[in-house]
């Protein structure tokens, strides 16, 4: 990661303290309709003019709820008791279409807008959405250096979290506490691997500078602003003190610290050549606990992953050139690309506090993978906060899924699966938006030479939502099938199929893909999720989506056997990692 010094600014701070006395009000209940938050015990009427109190009261009745407001013409609520007074003296006021507020005694709400509607009384039933605050921190840098939290739309993203109660594990130089003013909120004891000891103190400015990507106090009138500030940092350092090597071994211990720690989300902004088995391993055990790990693809400019980015459990994170939001960027020169990369992410020009020797603490400007690395880590944990983990895989998913597409459509080596989109993440992830039935995951692999080619199948990596896979269906264009997990067949050129897996609650989820075996020779091809149709991947290689009539076709057989509605386009998934 490249840092440059940024004008150091002292700003002296007059705060004012407001005295108040606080009543603490009781949160409103919280339910979910398609995917959207609505108030969880109660709908919205608007009957019919005419429509008296006792009507009313039979309405309500009858979705097992009670009139608890009704709003006159003017807007003005009033409480039902008041509401019987006021129309007893003045019964025109029943004449118009009054709203009305039905408070639910644990009826769901699509029920209960079903039972409403089914009155005379009624003309209409809602639910009531809720809407929050459209925050925007007061952080002075925010608005002209932090481009980069615009362009991958966080600023959107902290309507729906802000990371509370998740832990960032970041695996770096260490942090550094002593001269900072912007510093995470909250920092839990973290560990010096490289010298056994507590002291994580940060002589580098370099996992600072990471960190508070992640987690620097933000909407504090202070500095700049951090993307997860309401999460908890967990520091752990594997690099001596003013030594920019660190040893894999230190690393493997500090991935294992974590794991046993309790950490969410493990950030890793550094990388090297060389695959190292102990790393592997405690990769491994981290990710069987579904912990996030992210790491930095590597600042060559090469196609090749640096490790421990290139392994498969890991979130290969590139970084993209600065934009305005929504006009597009590209792979930064410096930014290693290839085979296993999961997606792109700010990566020049990252603005944060941090400390350096020549010049103390400041504002730094950094570039590199290591920069774009933590937004992915802390997009991560606002998901996680947002929704609780389901598991690892998923949180991948969910990002890559929801990633804007950069390249001429569909996964490519250079991009990934596209930039970083913060705020549509989290609005795959929430709840009541995720996989609720089974998602229908498979790898491919060409393998040898003689024709007819060999072409490997492999679906274990489906996988369920708050459940298991149980059973497995592969269908080929000729009319083959099979139901074992993995398969062989003998293919040329073009081969359209199909994957239908079924879940232990008797839920089914599909995925339909065309491959060139002539150009595709391995990669990753992921359904839809949740309620929606299934997603039809185009394969990286394959030249798009051109080969669709046998599989449109194939398709045609299985929604009519499966009831499914018309696909649409995904990005296909990545080819696989190292």
């Amino acid at each position: 990661m490249k840092i440059e010094h940024c004008l150091t600014i002292v700003v002296l701070l007059c705060a004012a303290l407001l005295l108040t006395s606080t009543i603490a009000a009781a949160k409103v209940p919280i339910s979910y309709l398609d995917g959207i938050e609505v108030r969880a015990d109660a709908v919205c009427v608007l009957f019919q003019p005419g429509t008296d109190v006792a009507q009313m009261q039979v309405a309500a009745a009858a979705a097992f709820g009670s009139v608890v407001r009704v709003s006159d013409q003017t807007g003005r609520a009033h409480p039902f008791a008041l509401w019987r007074s006021m129309v007893a003296q003045r019964p025109e006021l029943s004449q118009a279409a009054l709203r009305a507020r039905i408070k639910l005694d644990g009826t769901p709400i699509d029920a209960a807008l079903d039972l409403l509607e089914q009155q005379d009384a009624v003309a209409a039933a809602y639910p009531i959405y809720l809407r929050r605050p459209q925050f925007v921190p007061d952080d002075p840098y925010f608005d002209e250096y932090q481009v980069n939290l615009r362009q991958s739309y966080v600023d959107r993203a902290w309507e729906q979290s802000t990371g509370s109660g998740v832990l960032v594990a970041v695996i770096d130089t260490g942090y550094r506490t002593s001269g900072m003013s912007d510093e995470p909120a909250v920092i839990m004891p973290g560990y010096d691997f490289a010298d056994n000891d507590q002291d994580v103190l940060d002589p580098m400015g370099h996992g600072t500078h990471i960190s508070n990507t992640i987690l620097e106090s933000t909407d504090n009138g202070v500095g700049a602003a951090g993307i997860a500030f309401d999460a908890l940092l967990l520091p752990l350092k594997v690099f001596p003190d003013n030594d920019e090597v660190a040893s894999s071994d230190d690393i493997a211990d500090a991935i294992d610290y974590a794991i046993d720690a309790g950490a969410d989300v493990i950030n890793m902004s550094l990388g090297g050549d060389g695959e190292d088995q102990p790393t592997r391993l405690a990769l491994q055990r981290a990710y069987q606990a579904d912990v996030v790990l992210v790491a930095a693809a590597g600042n060559d400019g090469a196609q090749e992953l640096l490790y421990p980015a290139a392994y498969d459990e890991v979130i290969a994170v590139g970084s993209v050139t600065p934009h305005e939001p929504g006009l597009g960027g590209s792979r930064s020169e410096f930014s290693n690309y290839g085979a296993g990369l999961d997606l792109l992410a700010p990566g020049e020009r990252i603005l944060q506090e941090s400390w350096s020797a020549e010049h103390g603490s400041a504002y730094y400007l950094a570039s590199g993978t290591s920069s774009a690395t933590p937004h992915v880590s802390a997009t991560a944990a606002l998901m996680i906060s947002l929704r609780g983990r389901v598991n690892a895989e998923q949180v991948r998913q969910a990002l890559n899924a929801t990633a804007q597409d950069l390249g001429d459509g569909g996964y490519d080596l250079e991009t990934g699966h596209g930039e970083l989109d913060a705020d549509a993440a989290l609005d795959s992830y929430r709840p009541g938006s995720g996989p609720i039935k089974p998602i229908a995951v498979f790898d491919y692999e060409i393998r040898g030479t003689a024709r007819p080619l060999t072409l490997f199948l492999d679906s274990t990596a489906s996988y369920g939502h708050e459940s298991s896979v149980e059973s497995v269906l592969w269908v080929l264009s000729d009319g083959s099938t099979s139901e074992q997990a993995q398969v062989e067949v003998k293919v040329e050129g073009v081969v359209s199929l199909a994957l239908v897996v079924h879940d232990d609650r008797g839920r089914v989820g599909t995925v339909v893909a065309t491959i060139d075996t002539d150009h595709d020779t391995e990669g990753r091809v992921i359904g839809g999720n949740g309620e929606k149709p299934p997603l039809f991947c185009g394969i990286q290689g394959s030249g798009g989506l051109a080969p669709l009539v046998a599989a449109a076709a194939l398709l045609a057989l299985l929604r009519a056997s499966l009831g499914r509605r018309k696909p649409r386009r995904c990005r296909a998934g990545s080819p696989a990692k190292r």
